[in-house]
């Protein structure tokens, strides 16, 4: 997961979530986590609407209007220099999965998730 869709509260909850259903899973048992409320698909199809009305428009206007006097930068100290070129190591991994490992994993997803996105 990117930290830049989550921070670590909430990849804590995802990782402690996909653990208990994968470890549900891996039994033959359903898993206990909470339905959620609105599925992503529900989100993406009724947010467009929402927005249709105006409302980003004015969500953009009041954030202008409270960052008005912010300073453009915050200089907040560091851990250790940084330098303006950014260099981070390549890593990768690959995982070779079986067949019926991604059938099955399919299979889970139809038959708990409305909106799977394995269909």
């Amino acid at each position: 997961m990117h930290h830049i869709v989550s921070d670590g509260h909430a990849g804590g909850i995802f990782f402690q979530e996909l653990s208990a259903i994968y470890a549900a899973f891996a039994v033959g048992q359903p898993h206990s986590c909470p339905k959620l409320m609105e599925q992503y698909a529900e989100y993406a199809v009724r947010e467009p609407k929402f927005d249709a009305g105006g409302s980003a428009g004015a969500r953009a206007r009041l954030l202008a209007f409270h960052l008005k006097n912010a300073p453009p930068a915050l200089d907040l100290p560091t851990d250790k220099p940084r330098s303006e070129i950014r260099e981070m190591p390549v890593m990768f991994c690959s995982v070779v999965v079986s067949e019926s490992t991604v059938a099955g994993l399919k299979s889970l997803a139809r038959s708990n998730w409305r909106h799977a996105i394995f269909r």
